[in-house]
């Protein structure tokens, strides 16, 4: 009986540790790209950096793809460049920069000022039958040592804040607004709130205080208690434009006092219907489309140029790379201005290799129905007991063929033939039995 006991003890433990192995949410690194900067803006991984890609492709998680540039030593922050976790930047005087995460969260850092990006996932609970699709959700936080932030993250519909803004003094946890933060060396902490709700507790502390839209706090160092006040009215909140940014002011032509300088046009960047996030396979191309003015400006996509024809209307084909999400940089530079714009490809994996997942070798059906699915090269055929099932575009094939309906072992021999008429055959017997 101790050794029945032990084995059933044995077998409930194992099973214990591997219910959460199935449970568990897909976390992928997610990176920001630059899509606007001004003036004196450095880059550098922190000091503190620790080596977390290895452990990554150990859990599974696949690692961000960030600027290959940036080093433990300071560097230049440049327009399109791409930052991921335990980034540092910094602003000198009459500097800003806009970092634009794949998930929509908008970050401005004004001059003078010191932020590290100290988290950046997305976070996509395991699905379950039945249920549809989950919601991936951006986990991140933002540490600002000194210095002024806006931040704008968008309306997230799970109840738990995902995305936190740092200070020396104070924790915000945000659902979805638009938040001001302003941090003195050794000294306070200023948050003001619009469009939504925060929660801020000081550093340390674990009991959060609701801050709502047009509310403001002030945390002070070893602060115990959130003291919420009203913003005042006259209070006029700052832009997530930088000072750069603004149209030049009009100016008259010296051939003509009713004509504009073209160079005060603002720089218009319009992608049209494309999606924030296009899916595709391995090896296609996803071509980018839309229209610049003026039509002098420069376009790019991922550092690959495209000229504007004369009406600003603009096409470029990029490859896409192996299966993963990848940021798409679409950038507009004039001779004044410069704007950008992010957008997300999905790579699906494109299974190649010849494989028959079912039917297993001596499988038993109680109807005389047996499910044939594997993967293959895309584009293949393959013909089971008079069925022809076509191969999917990421190499998957699935159909149910019918067998003869007498009970008893039935040979099913599965021929898989390529674009070029190369054929595998494989076979497996079943066999059917009626309940």
């Amino acid at each position: 009986m101790s050794v029945l006991r032990n084995k059933v003890f044995v077998s409930l433990l194992v099973m214990a540790v591997s219910l959460p192995l199935f449970a568990a949410d897909i976390v992928e690194e997610r990176v920001c790209t630059v899509t606007g900067v001004m003036g004196k803006v450095q880059v550098r991984y922190s000091p503190n950096l620790k080596i977390r890609r290895e452990k990554a492709v150990a859990k599974g998680m696949g690692a961000a793809h960030v600027s290959g540039s940036i080093t433990e030593e300071w560097s230049d922050l440049r327009m399109g460049m791409v930052v991921g976790e335990r980034c540092e930047i910094k602003t000198g005087p009459e500097s800003e920069v806009r970092l634009e995460a794949i998930d929509g969260a908008v970050v401005k850092v004004e001059e003078n000022s010191l932020v590290e990006v100290a988290l950046l996932q997305a976070v996509t609970p395991k699905a379950r039958a039945k249920d549809p699709a989950p919601e991936t959700t951006l986990n991140a936080k933002f540490k600002i040592f000194y210095g002024n932030l806006i931040g704008n993250v968008k309306k997230l519909t799970r109840e738990s804040p995902d995305v936190r803004f740092e200070t020396p003094t104070a924790l915000a946890a945000i659902r979805g607004t638009v938040i001001e933060v302003e941090v003195g060396r050794n000294t306070n902490t200023l948050m003001r709130v619009f469009d939504g709700t925060i929660q801020v507790a000081p550093i340390g502390r674990k009991r959060f205080v609701d801050v709502n839209d047009w509310q403001m706090v002030d945390v002070a160092p070893k602060q115990k208690v959130i003291v919420v006040r009203n913003i005042p009215r006259w209070y006029k909140r700052k832009s997530l434009r930088l000072k750069g940014e603004k149209a030049a002011s009009n100016k008259k032509s010296k051939k003509s006092d009713k004509s504009k300088d073209p160079v005060a046009v603002k720089l218009r960047l319009d992608l049209g219907d494309i999606p924030d996030t296009l899916s595709c396979y391995a090896g296609d191309t996803v071509n980018i489309e839309g229209v610049v003015a003026p039509a002098s400006a420069k376009i790019s996509v991922n550092g690959v140029a495209a000229v504007p024809g004369k009406n600003g209307a603009f096409k470029v084909s990029v490859p896409a790379p192996d299966s993963g999400i990848f940021p798409l940089n679409i950038v507009a530079e004039s001779e004044t201005m410069a704007e950008a714009v992010v957008r997300t490809m999905r790579v699906a994996h494109v299974h190649t290799a010849v494989r028959l997942i079912t039917p297993a070798e001596g499988d038993v059906v109680k109807k005389p129905v047996v499910l044939i699915s594997g993967t293959a090269e895309p584009g293949s055929k393959v013909n089971v007991l008079g069925v022809t099932l076509n191969v999917n575009r990421d190499g998957t094939f699935s159909g149910e063929v019918g067998i003869p309906p007498r009970e008893g072992t039935v040979k099913v021999q599965v021929e898989i033939v390529n674009k070029d008429d190369a054929a595998v055959w494989i076979e497996r017997n079943v066999r059917y039995k009626k309940k």
